[in-house]
């Protein structure tokens, strides 16, 4: 009976193990995509004017030759 016991304890452990895994591997993932989304916040403080000016010129840019509703 001991023998059963500490096989099926191996068994829980090693699925412990594996979604600790799948937990660690998603979150990896989770954390490559903020990366990617919000690149732009992590940039030096003088990229950031740039971008900024550049943006504004776009979306003024947008609101002139988009039509009125």
């Amino acid at each position: 009976m001991r023998r059963t016991s500490l096989a099926m304890a191996d068994k829980f452990r090693d699925i412990v193990a594996r979604i600790g895994a799948v937990f660690r591997e998603q979150r990896k993932i989770d954390a490559q995509r903020a990366l990617q989304r919000y690149h732009h916040l992590l940039a030096q403080p003088g990229d950031i004017a740039l971008e900024r000016n550049h943006s504004g010129q776009q979306a003024r840019g947008c609101f002139r030759k988009c039509p009125r509703i």
